[in-house]
């Protein structure tokens, strides 16, 4: 079996570091990159809402401190909520796959595996929608790589 590599969080900051913060100056009190690290973290951890996504930036509070850049502490629920909302699906969409493409580089030097066979599975939950405050449906993508044993979801 080939060495594993451990993927750095400031690896991760570095793809979405260059993300255009779509946010006014007034109050801005959280780093664009680390709000969007800490909730996509939380998601590949399996967190689905704002809501969860707090949670498990609380559980995660003495990491996040000692590993991102969170000058006035953990963010709420509702900094999630907001900023989530603003970003640019396009903008966001393109760190993620530079951010995808590296991982797959790096598994391809680790395992000596170059082919680039993807299975992509897609689910769309039932009643997830929140009407109320306009939010749409939750959808849930896993992408497996067989040839690297590498699965995301």
């Amino acid at each position: 079996m080939a060495n594993s590599r451990h993927i750095s969080l400031d690896e991760v900051v570095a793809h979405f570091a260059e993300l255009e913060d779509p946010r006014s100056t007034v109050n801005l009190q959280h780093p664009l990159v680390s709000v969007v690290v800490i909730a996509l973290m939380a998601v590949l951890a399996s967190a689905s809402r704002p809501t969860a996504i707090g949670k498990w930036a609380a559980l995660k509070e003495e990491f996040l401190l000692n590993t991102l850049d969170l000058p006035n502490g953990i963010l709420r629920n509702d900094v999630f909520r907001r900023v989530l909302m603003t970003l640019r699906p396009g903008a966001f969409q393109a760190c993620f796959a530079n951010w995808l493409n590296s991982l797959r580089a790096i598994a391809a030097i680790t395992t000596g595996v170059e082919r680039r066979v993807l299975a992509v599975d897609g689910k769309t939950a039932r009643r997830s929608h929140d009407r109320k405050n306009g939010l749409g449906t939750l959808h849930s993508v896993s992408v497996w790589a067989s040839d690297f044993g590498l699965s995301l979801s």
